[in-house]
């Protein structure tokens, strides 16, 4: 879209009510994406932690990002590659901080595409109940019933 920018304003998304979100926050945010561990069982533990601080440099990330804009791990790279992008600027300066890290299930993956088949329900038109009851009913599906979802 040409005039994003213009055209397009950014917004957290609001917790059910204010404070009632992860951590008392007013606003709700999950992550999740790749990680590098240190397998505490290595025989060569200095040289795993050497390895593994230099894939996550500045340097290194700079490099994997191969002149790309996009949100990276490391605020300060962030705060170089990002400038041409508001958007992608906005979400690192205002969103990230107050972000939760999805659970590392196995269901996870699952609960993460109904959440984005409710997204593309309200875009394509349905209420946001609509898409809230049709999400709950996938939710309840996945998890096993509604006895194991709280909130």
């Amino acid at each position: 879209m040409k005039d994003r920018d213009q055209a397009v304003g950014y917004a957290k998304i609001p917790a059910r009510q204010p404070g009632a979100g992860i951590r008392g926050q007013d606003f709700v945010s999950m992550s999740g994406g790749a990680v590098r561990v240190l397998n505490p069982f290595s025989k060569n533990p200095r040289l795993a932690w050497d390895l593994l601080a230099f894939m996550h440099s500045a340097a290194a990330t700079k490099s994997q990002l191969a002149g790309q804009v996009r949100i990276s791990a490391r605020a300060d790279v962030n705060d170089e590659v990002l400038t041409a992008d508001p958007m992608l600027k906005y979400i690192a300066d205002e969103v990230l901080p107050l972000t939760a890290y999805r659970p590392g299930v196995a269901v996870y993956p699952q609960v993460s595409a109904a959440l984005q088949e409710a997204t593309a329900a309200v875009v394509s038109g349905k209420t946001a109940d609509e898409a809230a009851t049709a999400y709950q009913s996938a939710l309840e599906d996945i998890v096993g019933g509604a006895a194991n979802i709280s909130g």
